[in-house]
């Protein structure tokens, strides 16, 4: 898509017009310019009518992986599978339904949670390290039927590697949050793009999540 997308910003835009849209963020970039391109393609209505539904199954088959293993953690905790499908499909429906409402709120979910993902990378390194990087590595991913054997720079990829990558990724970021996109308001919990809503947020689901911690280990034991 963005091998597509962006040269026919500059193919159909004025030179002097094409820093200050891609300087506005990616969100709608695929249907703003897309349907452009094909408006100067012949049969181009058939085409894009082609390219969205297949975007749209592209959507659709990576949204059942996540909505899988959420279910899959309702499960362990003793929720019928039918029951946990009707659960996280409309716990999901109603959170996606300000961003849905709010470009801004899109923004701010894209901004914090699409950081989030390095914090998510850490913990699950942090689990690696207390569990024990040899141990896991022989344990679990060379495992038996394993075609693809780790050796010992895995060790080192995890304890070091992640960890530095992390903080200079994460530092990158903040720094960006602090000089550019929020320099007046960075510490800020309601800004867009702030330091501040990323704390807020991550704080507010991980405080959540220690205090399900042992009613869920219960359950799923329990199973």
């Amino acid at each position: 898509a963005a091998l597509a997308i962006i040269p026919i910003i500059f193919s159909l835009l004025p030179a002097d017009q094409v820093d200050a849209v891609l300087s506005s963020g990616n969100t709608g970039l695929t249907f703003i310019w897309i349907p452009q391109l094909f408006e100067q393609i012949e049969g181009g209505y058939l085409l894009m009518l082609l390219f969205f539904i297949t975007l749209c199954c592209a959507a659709l088959s990576s949204l059942i992986a996540m909505v899988e293993l959420v279910i899959r953690l309702f499960m362990d905790a003793g929720v019928t599978r039918k029951k946990a499908v009707y659960l996280v499909g409309l716990i999901g429906f109603l959170c996606g339904i300000p961003s849905a409402l709010n470009i801004a709120f899109l923004n701010n979910q894209d901004w914090t949670w699409g950081l989030g993902l390095l914090l998510y990378g850490v913990f699950l390194t942090y689990v690696v390290i207390k569990y024990g990087a040899t141990r896991f590595r022989k344990d679990l991913v060379n495992s038996q039927g394993t075609a693809l054997r780790a050796g010992r720079w895995f060790e080192y990829t995890v304890r070091f590697v992640i960890p530095l990558e992390f903080v200079c990724v994460i530092g990158w970021w903040f720094w960006q949050s602090v000089t550019v996109f929020e320099p007046q308001g960075w510490w800020n919990p309601f800004h867009t793009t702030s330091i501040g809503t990323c704390i807020m947020q991550w704080g507010s689901v991980i405080i959540i999540l220690l205090l399900l911690n042992r009613w869920l280990c219960k359950k799923m034991l329990a199973q």
